[in-house]
Parts: C-alpha cells; structure tokens; sequence
C-alpha cells in the first residue's frame, strides 16, 4: 500500500492505481486518489480531495477544503468550511461528515436519484452529518433531515421529483418539489410546502401579486403561479401586490415589495409591509377592532395582539371599528359597519368603493361623514382625501355641512358653498369663499358670510349677522340682533339694529328696531322705530361713531319714533305716533307731525330762547336755532318743559347697571332698576324706587324729618317731600346714614347748632355738624351728636350714645357721663345715657355700675363693662378685648375677641356667632348662636355648653360638664382628654372624661375617643363611634351604627343589632352576629378579610386592595388601583373599579363556566359549597387559584380609548357591548353602601372622625347678619 506524504508547501499529490495513503501536510493542497480504495489527508491547508475511482475514504482536515466523493466513498470535512461534490448517477452509500464549521454538499453533478439521509436519520441511502447546505441539482432527490439545522436548496429545472423533509430543527428549504419542514421553525420555498410542528414561513418568491390565504390546505392559485400550503404560520411575499390571510393562530405575515394587504386573523400577529403602501386588514373579524398605526403591538379588541412593521394603512372589519393612523401618509378602508377613521399628521386617504347610489358623503369643517350602503356611518377626522370608486377628493375642497353642538363652536367654512349650522351656545361661524347657508341656532352667535352671496340665519339668541362682501340675506331671529353687509334683512322678533340696510322686513310687533344710517336721506320702512342718521360704516358694530356731513333728511313712520339727526342741518319729520326728534348741532327742522311727539335738546333750558316765529317755534341759542313744528314737549339737560318753556312732572328710569341718577326741578317719579344706584330726586315732591341693590338717596340740605312706616321712607326738608322706597342709605350733605339704624320717627339736624327734641316713643336724633342738644325724651331713644360739642339728653327710658356716623375712633364713657372723643373732633357731654354703640373704629367704651349695653362695631376696640348685668359686643371686623367686670355678663363675640373674666365676678355666658370658639378663663358657659356647624371648647370650670342648629363638636376639658348639642349630628369630643375615656350614649354620660371627672350629655350623637384606650358605648339609634389612636372598644348597641376605630392600634368592634358600618383605619376585630342586619365595611387599610356576618365591604384609597369576602352573600368593591377580591363562597357581587383589577376562585379553570350578564360576567362554580355563583364589573382578569392558570375579561369597545393593557393577555372573555362598568355607588372618602344607605348614616365630604390634636373639618365660620348692629348695616 504506497504512502505518499506532503510537505506543509501548496503542492499537487496523486495517487496510484493501488490503495494509497496519501497526506498532504501543510499548504493548501491538491490531491487525487486515482484508482483504487485510497485515504486522502489534506491536513492542514484549505485542501483539494479527490478519491477518483475506488471505494474511497477522504479527511479534509484543518482549513476549509474542497471534496469530491463517488460512489460508496465516505468523506470526513473536519475542520473548517468544506464543501463536497458528488459526481456519480448514484449517490447510495456515500457517506459524509461535514465535521466542525459551515460545510456544503453540492449535488449538482449527480446524475441519478437518490435518497439521502442527513445526521440522526435513519434509512437505506447516502448518509451525511453535520452538514449545514445542501445544493440539490437538475434531477430528482429525497432528502430526510436529522434534528440539526438544515440548508437544503436546488439549482436549475427539474427532470424528477425532488421531496425535501427538513427533520427536526430550524431548516430552510427551497427549490424543491414537495417540501416538509417536519420539527422545527422551517422556512420553505417551493410549490408544495408543509410546515410540519413548529412556526414555519413559507416564501413565495413570485414576482406577481398573490393572493393567499392560510387557512386553506388546498392548492390555491393566483395568476400563473399555484401553491399547497399545510401548516404554515408565516408568509413572506414578492414584488407584486399581495394580499395575505393568516388563520386562527399566530401568524407572520411579511408583504416584502408591492403595495400589500395583511390580514393576520386570530391570534397574536406580526404583519410586516416592507416597501409599498402596506395595509393591516381586518376584514374576517367578527366584531368591530380598534387599532392604531405605529410600529409595536397594537390591541385589537377583536383578532388578539397585532404588531406592526412598515405599516401604512388598515383595513376595517364588517362591525364597528376604530381605526387610528400615524405621522406618516395612512390609507383607511373602514368596510361595512359605523366606523370612526382618525388620520393623524401626514397626507391621509379614505378609500370607498361602491355603486350604491345611497351613499352620501358630508364635511362640518373638522369631520368626514360617510353614510349609506354598504358603508354604515362612518366618521373621519385628520383625512385629506376620499378616494371615491378611484377618483380623488380633497376635503379641502368638499362642501362644509355642519351641525354645530351645545357648547359655543367655532365653525370655519371652506371654498364650496357650506351649510353651517352652530347649534346651542354662543357660536362663532365663517362661511369662507363660496355661497354659504349659515344658521346660528340658539345662543348669542356671530355670524361672518365671506366673499360671495350668503345667507345669513341667526335662530334664537342675540346675534351678530355680518354678511361680507357679495349680496347677502340676513335673518335675526328671536332675539336683539345686529345685522349689517346685508342687501335684505328680516330682524325677526326681539330690538334689533340694522346698519345701512336698505330693504328691512320686520313685522309689527317684533321689538324696538333701530336703523343706523350714513348714506344720505332715508325713510324708515313700515315696524322699525328708531332711525339714527350719519352712523359710520367704517366703524364696528359695537363702537359708536357720528360723522359730519350736510344735513340729512330723517322720515318717521305710523310707529312711535326716535330719529336722531347729523351735525349739520337736519328736516326730522316724525309723522304719526308719539316721536322723539333729536337734532343735534345744526340749524334743524323738527316736524312731530301726529301724537305727542318731544324734541331733545343737548343743554339747560335757560341756555334756549322759545318763541313764536313766522315757520313755527323757534329753539334757538346764538349757534344753533330750530324750527319746531307738530312738538308738544321739549327735554332739556335740567328737565322737561311744554313749549311755552314750563316744567314739567318728569319720569326717570334707571339701567340695570350702577347709575347716577339726577332728578329735576318738579316732582319725578325715579324708577332706578337695579344695581348700586345714586339718586337725587332735587327740587320738588319725587316719588323714587331704588329697586335692587345698594341704593342711596341724596338730599342737598337738612334739617330733616324721617319717618318709616311698612318700608316706605318719607323725608321732609327743605327741596320737598320725598318717598322712598327700596332705599337703603340716605345722604345728607358729606354725612350718610343707614336707613336700617333709622327708628320710626327720625330728626336729622344739619351742619348749624340745633337743638332736636323726640317724642315720647323710640325716636332717632342725627345733630351731625354744630353743637347741638338733643333731648329724647320719654321712650328708648338713640341720639347720635356728630361733629361738635353736644350734649345728648336721654331722658327717660334707655337710651344709646350712638357713634355709627364718626370719622375716627372714640373714647366714651358712661361712668363719667362724657365722650372725651366723639371721632370727629369734638367732645360730648351725657344725660340719662345707659348704652354706647362705637364707630367703624378702634373705640373704648366704659360703662358704669349698672346694667350697660355697649356694642364696639368694626374697629379693634376696648369694651370695660365695670360692674352690673352688662351685655358687650365687640362688633364684626377685628378683634377686640371684652370685660365684663362684677356681675352676670353676656359676650356676643362675632369676632375672635379677647374676653377678661376675674375668678368670683359673677356667673358669665359666652354668645358665640363664630364658627369655633375656646371658652375663656373664668367663663362658665357656651352657647352658639350661629346657623352652621360650630366647635366649642371648655375650660376647668364645670361648663356648660350648648350647640346651635348644625353638628357641632363640643369638648368639656375639665370639670364637671353638661355638653347640649341641640339639633343637628353632634359630637362630644374627648381628642384632647389625658387620659382614656369611658363614655356611654345609652345613660348619656361620660363615666370618666378622660381629665378626671365625668359629665353629662343632652341631644349627643357621637362621641370622638382620646389618643388612648377608650371604651365607647352606643345607645338605642344610629350612633357614630370613633375611638382616635388607642386599642379602643366600641360597641354600638341598637340602631345603624357608624364605629370607627381610628389609626393605631387595632380595636374592637361590635355594631350590635341594626345596619352598622365600620371604618377601619387599622386592622381592627369585627364582632357581628348574624340576623343583627346588613353591615358593610369601609376598609382604608391595604387588605381585609370580612369577619362573619358581615355582608359588604368598599375599599377607599390609592393602592392596591386585597379584599377577601367570607361564606355569606358579599358585595365587595375595590377602589382606583389594581386590586384583587375574592367572594370565597355565597352569591357574591364583585366591583373592581378602576386600574386592572382581578378576581381569585379557589377552583380549576374547567370547574366553572363564564358568561356575560348585563354590564358584566357571571362566574358559576360546578362544585358545590366552594366559591359559589359570582357577579363581576370592571374586574380584568379571573384567576383560577388550582392550576394558577388566567383568563381575561374584556368589555368591548365603547369609544375610540387608549388600548388597556387587558386586551394583551390571552384567552380572554370579551363582553362586547359595554365598556368597563363602575361599582353601583361612587367611592369617596365618606362613608356609602352598594345598597342605599339611609339619610342619616351619610357623614360629611369629610371623615368625622379625626385624630386627637387635629383641627375638625365640619365646620365653615358663620357669617353674622348684623342684627346686632343694624347702624353698621
């Protein structure tokens, strides 16, 4: 056997016609066998072997080598990436072994078929392993692969049938006749695939578009070019345009080049477009989809998860669908069904396709409305054009239609002739180039018409109708409109105002019309009533504007006219009615012609001279002379007079603004309307109405008698006798009084010395400047001095000092009978006076032994009682100090006043018209006199303290205290207390409060625990227990109970008999026996497991929430984060509310059966006493506990929404008509019940129970009216 071996030089070895051994050694070498079984090494090298004739055996060694093989030969490629030629008709019994690295068998020179066995596989024929490619030539071939990945293809036409089989791992196969990917994530490319297990794609390299749908099994043809597809998962198209169906699991579908369609079906999907404009297409599903182009997964809401790449356009379903495109250039195809299309940023198209004559196609301005068959109504927003049976429309040229909504629109119409419409609230609507129908509909709308013939329809409401250029109609409708640029006009009902309309139609009756003129002369047509002539067209309808030309000629009608002339001269002519002529500058001619007709003038009667001239009346000053004819009355700036110049009863009627108000010489009847007006009747007998508001009634001089009888004011001094009503301040002079401090019968003096005397009854005496004395009298009098050195005369009855009017602080003292300072400079001097009332500011008030009123006002003021019964009221406004001094007194605090009691001086009462208020040292009672909620605090004495109307909170403090809470939900509160308490609503006492003594309750609905262990007993009704930090004990007994055991420690809790509900602020111990009523839980901890007989539970909070119900019949709701409740037996309702939230079951998923109901699911356990039958709302997902297995509940699609996570788990349960449904009852932080609760369970927005040393939240501070103090109103 010869042995030939190599040098590590490139070099040429060939064998003998003998067995040879021949190696190669280093360099790239060449070797042949010749005859003969010969062993060939190439070594190391990247090596030629060629065993030639023989049965021969090749090792290529290190590098990459080249051999070729023949019959019955083995080959061995070790190291490197071989390559191997068979070059015989038979390629049985050769064996090859591609060893390490990427090795190739090409079979190109193969001339006879064969079967050829790849790795592990078994069977009669060529065995080769570890190869990664297999070139397969011209003739036929079956080829069974082992489990490694494999590269089979084929070269050139086909004389035989070639059969690939990939075996098992992920092979690509290609080229051949039949084609079995077998195990594995195969790719294959031929006419006949099967893809066997695994994920397998197939490739369709054909250079038309096909169409493919891989649900079917049977061979599909396209064009020229046919396919059988089994088992395939994946497609990947041409260069044509293909259009792709995927079947009932996951595919991935990839259009590769062309304009593709990608209908991925169920399961969770990759589409991939590639180049083209590539579209997603739903038209198999069988409910509505929402989908949003992007790259990523999209949730369907119908097929599963989809995920796109190089998507450009959707295709809708047959149902409802919400299709959403990206930045880019998106196509839409919504199909049948009402579908909403929203195209983005980009140049986006709708296509529609269909020979129906019924469809419509609408544009509002900002929406596309596609209607009739076989469309539905579809809704387009963002879509730049309609690709209509393939002609384009740009929506920028279509024709707006719109119909406006409730709130106040903006509506901008294109360059067709549009028909827009506003709809309710206050519309702005542009009609735009084209010949536009614009309609305001109700509310105040402005409507703009643009550069062609409008027509301009403003409905109801008050409406601005501004028809642009072009000839335009214009119609107000109800309401007072503005209608100008418009060639014909119909105000409608409601005081409407024309500018430089020339043909008006207006009905009779239809409001107080005016035309604003500037072209000329004009006649006013029939049912306009005012005509103002030179208004400026220049200027804008709001902003008034006159211009100076010749004069005009201004024609009435038969209605009661007001025509306003130019500045120059002017011929006015009323004809019939009752007119008003003005003329302005200018030598004019008013003619009243029938009625009662007036002429207005712009200055003081005394500037005219009226006389008798030969054309009529003359009006005339040194610039200005009119002719009057056919005018009974002439109004001047200083009243209205007859044509002989005499005065005349004038009424004058205000806005419903704040006015100044001048009256004139004559009696006037003022009618001022509303708002904060300032009148002056003047001279003569004026009747004046001030209506709402805050009114003042100035009179030029004083004295003054006034007397009030059933509201109505009288005022008699020296410019006449006025009555008043509907006035609340009257001005004499620089000094002003409240009508509300006035008494019934009043004397107001004036700036001289006066002496005022009263009568026998209550009387009022204002002295206000000069030093003036007034006496009183008999009766309880107020006598107020002013400025000056008075004296103030009281006589008998008690009588007040009254300092309302002053301009400064005071110091007045009753003790000494003198106001040292009476705030306006002066000093007083006192008789028979028992009370004081300060000023706006910071007074001193004394009073004297006997029984004092003094009320300070609104200033920062000092009120000493010194002795007797005294009553002090610091007044609104700053605080103040307050003593009382000896004896029993009463405070009337409005502020937070300071109030000064010494220990032994007399039984005191604080009167509360504050909304919280700490009783002060040596004070023994509390009383509220407000309306609202009020907190009241005690001191160490034995108290007592009384609650008003509202829930108060009453605190003792200390001694032996009686806590009246009177009407509303009140509650003693012992958050303070030093100590743990033990109080009791059955016997109404506090056993021990906690500071050392007890105390006893009056009309006290709940008790507030300390910060320390308590014990809280209820009583017969609806209690409310809170037990603060401590491990507290509540029990509430009979009624519908609220116990709350606080923060902390865990409590217990025990409703007892009735409706109860228990707050849980810590993980407290719920006792409830059962038949004791229907009890619900508000748990504001992270988990709870309801203890029994216990019916409901609600979670309140921002986390997440375990609720666990127990085996009776719960309703169990969760709150705003991902929570998760379990029924744990009984019929439960189960509310997740919002976030993803989860119900748990005990059972495998096989043991129950899941259906829709109503707004949500029924979940019926089949095994008996387990979990029972469920109902659930807003839950996204059911876990099944045995098997740890999960399914998802859906709930349709609702609106276009973002995709919840939910729709991204599978095997999910879709309820398709409703959205996620919320729990039967809003969750706040105050207390409900999935049932109704009654009334008098509800708390407050607030929690009622709050911590010791907390501010309490109930109450608002309670604004005095002033009663007190009616000279301060």
């Amino acid at each position: 056997m010869p042995i030939i071996n190599g040098t590590d030089a490139g070099e040429a070895l060939k064998g003998t016609t003998g067995d040879d051994t021949i190696r190669g050694g280093g360099g790239p070498d060449s070797i042949s066998g010749d005859a003969g079984n010969d062993v060939l090494y190439g070594d190391a090298g990247n090596d030629i072997l060629n065993g030639d004739a023989g049965i021969d055996t090749l090792y290529g060694g290190a590098g990459s080598d080249e051999l070729v093989v023949g019959a019955g030969d083995t080959a061995f490629g070790e190291d490197g990436y071989d390559a191997f030629t068979v070059l015989l008709n038979e390629i049985t019994g050769v064996t090859l072994d591609g060893g390490a690295g990427h090795d190739t068998v090409n079979l190109d020179f193969a001339l006879g078929a064969g079967v050829i066995y790849l790795d592990d596989a078994v069977g009669a024929g060529a065995h080769f392993s570890n190869i990664e490619v297999i070139k397969v030539g011209r003739y036929a071939a079956t080829i069974y692969g082992g489990s490694r990945n494999d590269t089979i293809t084929t070269g050139g036409a086909s004389s035989g049938v070639r059969t690939y089989h990939g075996g098992g791992g992920d092979d690509v196969l290609s080229g051949g006749d039949f084609l079995y990917g077998d195990a594995g994530d195969d790719v294959l490319s031929g006419p006949n695939m099967d893809g066997g297990a695994g994920f397998d794609t197939a490739v369709l390299g054909f250079t038309e578009g096909l169409a493919i749908d891989l649900g079917l099994t049977t061979r599909q043809k396209s064009g020229t070019s046919s396919v059988v597809l089994v088992s395939i998962e994946g497609l990947v198209g041409g260069i044509g345009h293909d259009d792709f169906y995927g079947s009932s699991v996951a595919n991935t579908l990839s259009g590769d080049s062309g304009d593709d369609r990608l209908e991925g079906g169920g399961g969770d999907d990759i589409l991939k477009g590639g180049e083209g404009i590539d579209m997603a297409a739903y038209r198999r599903a069988t409910s509505g989809v929402t989908v949003s182009l992007g790259e990523g997964a999209h949730a369907t809401g119908a097929t599963g998860v989809d995920t796109f790449d190089s998507i450009e356009g959707l295709i809708g379903s047959a149902f409802n669908d919400v299709l959403t495109g990206d930045a880019g250039n998106n196509q839409f195809e919504g199909g049948a069904g009402d579908d909403r299309i929203e195209g983005g940023a980009g140049f986006d198209v709708a296509i529609y396709n269909s020979s129906s004559s019924t469809a419509k196609y609408t544009y509002d301005g900002v929406h596309v409305t596609v209607t009739g068959a076989p469309f539905g109504t579809d809704v387009l927003t963002g879509v730049e054009m309609l690709m209509i049976n393939g002609v384009g429309v740009h929506v920028s040229e279509m024709a707006i239609v719109s119909a406006g909504t409730a709130a106040a629109d903006t509506i901008i119409g294109g360059n067709a002739g549009d028909t827009l419409r506003g709809g309710a609230g206050a519309d702005l609507i542009q009609g735009g180039a084209g010949s536009d129908k614009l309609y305001g509909d109700d509310g105040d709308d402005r409507l703009e018409g643009g550069t062609e013939n409008d027509v301009l329809d403003g409905g109801a409401g008050d409406d601005v109708i501004d028809g642009g250029s072009g000839s335009n109609q214009g119609f107000g409708g109800a309401g007072a409109d503005w209608l100008f640029n418009v060639e014909d006009a119909d105000g409608g009902a409601g005081d409407d105002r024309y500018l430089n309309v020339a043909r008006i139609t207006e009905a009779a009756g239809a409001g107080i019309d005016t035309l604003y003129w500037s072209q000329g002369s004009f006649t006013l047509p029939a049912n306009v009533e005012n005509l103002f002539l030179n208004w400026s067209a220049a200027d804008t309808v709001f902003n008034s504007h006159w211009i100076t030309v010749s004069g005009r000629t201004g024609t009435g009608n038969a209605l009661n006219n007001r025509i306003v002339g130019t500045g120059g001269a002017d011929t006015l002519i009323g004809n019939a009615g009752d007119d008003v002529l003005t003329g302005g500058a200018g030598d004019d001619i008013l003619d009243g012609g029938a009625g009662v007709d007036t002429a207005i003038f712009d200055r003081a009667r005394a500037d005219y001279d009226i006389y008798l001239g030969p054309n009529g009346w003359t009006v005339g000053r040194m610039d200005d002379v009119n002719v009057v004819n056919g005018v009974e009355l002439l109004r001047f700036t200083d009243g209205l007079f007859d044509m002989t110049g005499a005065p005349m009863p004038m009424a004058i009627e205000g806005t419903a603004g704040a006015d100044v108000i001048m009256g004139t010489a004559g009696a006037n009847a003022i009618t001022a309307g509303a708002g904060d007006d300032l009148i002056t009747g003047a001279l003569g007998d004026d009747t004046i109405d001030g209506g709402a508001g805050v009114d003042t009634a100035v009179f030029s001089r004083a004295p003054a008698t006034v007397t009030i009888a059933g509201g109505v004011v009288t005022v008699l001094n020296p410019d006449g006798r006025d009555v008043l009503t509907n006035i609340e301040r009257l001005r004499f002079g620089a000094d002003e009084i409240a009508v509300a401090a006035l008494q019934l019968s009043n004397v107001i003096g004036s700036t001289a010395a006066e002496t005022l005397t009263g009568t026998a009854a209550t009387d009022g005496l204002f002295g206000l400047a000069g030093a003036d004395m007034l006496n009183g009298l008999a009766g309880s009098d107020y006598l107020s001095g002013g400025a000056g050195v008075d004296i103030l005369d009281g006589g008998e009855g008690s009588d007040t000092a009254v300092y309302a009017l002053a301009a400064s602080g005071v110091t007045a003292r009753i003790d000494s009978q003198r106001a040292t300072n009476d705030g306006d400079g002066g000093t007083d001097t006192f008789v028979s006076i028992e009370h004081l009332r300060g000023s706006n500011f910071a007074d001193t008030l004394i009073g004297d032994a006997r029984t004092n009123i003094l009320l300070g006002g609104l200033g920062s003021d000092i009120l000493l009682g010194l002795g007797g019964a005294d009553v002090l009221g610091g007044g609104t406004g700053a605080s103040n100090t307050l003593q009382g001094g000896l004896g029993d007194d009463l405070y009337v605090l409005e502020a937070l006043d300071s109030v000064i009691e010494v220990a032994g001086e007399g039984n005191d009462t604080i009167e509360a018209h504050i909304s919280a208020y700490n009783l002060a040292n040596n004070v023994e009672n509390l009383i509220y006199a407000g309306a609202g909620n009020f907190s009241g605090t005690g001191n160490a004495l034995n108290n007592v303290m009384t609650g008003g109307g509202g829930d108060d909170l009453l605190r003792g403090r200390g001694g032996v205290d009686v806590l009246q809470g009177g009407a509303g939900i009140d509650t003693a509160d012992y958050s303070q207390a030093a100590a743990g308490i033990h109080a009791r609503l059955d016997t109404m006492r506090a056993v021990n409060d906690g500071d050392g003594s007890t105390d006893t309750f009056t009309g006290i609905e709940a008790i507030l625990g300390s910060a320390f262990n308590d014990t809280l007993v209820g009583g017969t009704l609806g209690d409310r227990l809170s037990g603060g930090l401590g491990a507290d004990t509540l029990l509430g007994f009979a009624g519908n109970d609220i116990l709350a055991g606080g923060q902390g420690l865990a409590n217990q809790l025990q409703g007892g008999l009735g409706d109860d509900t228990y707050i849980l602020d810590a993980y407290d111990s719920i006792v409830e026996i059962a038949g004791q009523g229907h009890d619900v839980i508000e748990a504001h901890v992270g988990a709870h497991v309801m203890a029994a007989n216990v019916e409901d539970m609600f979670y309140v909070g921002f986390n997440k929430f375990y609720g666990t119900g127990n085996a009776g019949a719960n309703t169990i709701t969760g709150g705003i984060g991902d929570d998760i409740l379990k029924g744990m037996g009984g019929s439960d309702r189960l509310f997740g509310g919002a976030g993803l939230d989860e119900v748990q079951v005990r059972g495998a998923k096989a043991q129950y059966t899941v259906t829709a109901e109503g707004a949500g699911w029924r979940i019926v356990d089949t095994v008996a006493g387990r979990d029972g039958s469920i109902y659930v709302e807003s839950i996204e997902s059911l876990r099944f506990l045995t098997g740890n297995t999960k399914t998802v509940l859906t709930y349709g699609v609702a609106a276009a929404e973002a995709v919840s996570a939910k729709a991204f788990i599978d095997d999910a349960f879709v309820l398709p008509t409703t959205g996620d449904a919320a729990a039967p009852a809003p969750k706040t932080d105050t207390l409900f019940d999935v049932r109704p609760l009654p009334t008098d369970r509800l708390l407050p927005l607030t929690d009622v129970f709050h911590e010791a040393g907390a501010p309490h939240p109930w109450h608002a501070d309670f604004v005095h009216p002033g009663d007190l103090d009616p000279w301060l109103a």
